[in-house]
């Protein structure tokens, strides 16, 4: 009895498995019942700025800021996360929003400064919260003060004959 239940749960299995497949066959022209997005997983929001080119150090950026769910939702809420160097002037809160539409573009204009020269990044988190469920969904905003020096790329390794050096991993051996 023992050695008959592992051939019969498996035929029971691919039984199942069979049927399921069965009818999932779509007629041309028809839409599936469901699709799976092939975007990044996360909040159904996005988030555009508009930064300006010319900065100087010291001076205070107007940051512009739209947001836009693509679904209705409860709240959205946008939290700031500025690189080192770069402050926030006002407002510094996080910004919240309620009874948002799907229909609707939401703007928001933050001031930032930084005290040098130089590349830096305003991280928003933005949190969509709808039938009491969160998703939150991290942007990145770049913001360039003054005239940014361009990293080089650090120079290769070398042997005598001008050859790069490719590094290996390293190989432990055990003694028998």
């Amino acid at each position: 009895m023992k050695n008959t239940r592992m051939p019969i749960a498996l035929m029971l299995t691919f039984t199942a498995c069979a049927g399921c497949s069965a009818g999932a066959t779509v007629e041309p022209g028809a839409k599936p019942a469901h699709s799976h997005s092939a975007g990044k997983p996360g909040a159904a929001i996005d988030l555009s700025s508009n930064v300006p080119t010319k900065t100087t150090a010291g001076a205070p950026i107007a940051v512009e800021i739209q947001v836009a769910a693509g679904t209705d939702a409860d709240a959205v809420r946008l939290d700031w996360s500025p690189s080192p160097g770069l402050q926030l002037l006002a407002p510094v809160d996080p910004l919240s929003l309620t009874r948002v539409s799907r229909s609707t573009t939401y703007r928001h204009t933050l001031s930032v400064s930084a005290a040098n020269d130089g590349v830096y990044h305003l991280g928003v988190l933005a949190t969509l919260t709808k039938h009491g469920v969160a998703q939150t969904r991290a942007f990145s905003i770049r913001v360039v003060v003054g005239a940014a020096v361009e990293e080089s790329k650090p120079a290769l390794n070398r042997d005598s004959n001008q050859q790069l050096i490719e590094s290996m991993p390293a190989r432990e051996s055990t003694p028998r």
